[in-house]
């Protein structure tokens, strides 16, 4: 366990590279952060794209392998610090679920990956007697 509570023993990365997991769990501070003081804790966030692209590429440099979820947390990180503040709450749901694919995140951080993750509209009610 690492002293944050989330294991480095993830699915994703830490049974071919425990340092490139370790180097993701960098973000889970200011992801906490981020989700406990909401909008204004966001704002408070300077640098945070800069962050995770340099978590992203320690864990690159590691040995982490090229999968969606690290390219998405890539592509998040680069495109954070330009987004007006209500797209950046809902890119801190997305970086949480990015990041939760790749390495085991405490409870919190799960439960936001889980909220912002893309659900399928439901399916047309069925049309009877037309």
């Amino acid at each position: 366990m690492a002293r944050d509570g989330a294991s480095t023993a993830a699915p994703g990365l830490a049974a071919g590279s425990p340092e490139a997991a370790r180097a993701l769990l960098v973000l889970v501070a200011p992801l906490r952060f981020a989700l406990k003081e909401g909008t204004a804790g966001i704002q408070r966030l300077a640098g945070l794209g800069d962050t995770v692209r340099g978590a992203v590429e320690r864990a690159r440099a590691a040995g982490a392998p090229e999968t969606p979820a690290l390219r998405a947390l890539a592509e998040e990180g680069r495109r954070f610090e330009a987004l007006p503040p209500e797209e950046r709450r809902r890119a801190i749901g997305r970086l949480a679920a990015h990041l939760a694919a790749l390495v085991q995140v405490p409870e919190e951080i799960g439960r936001a990956a889980r909220a912002s993750r893309v659900r399928p509209p439901p399916a047309p009610e069925p049309r009877t007697g037309a």
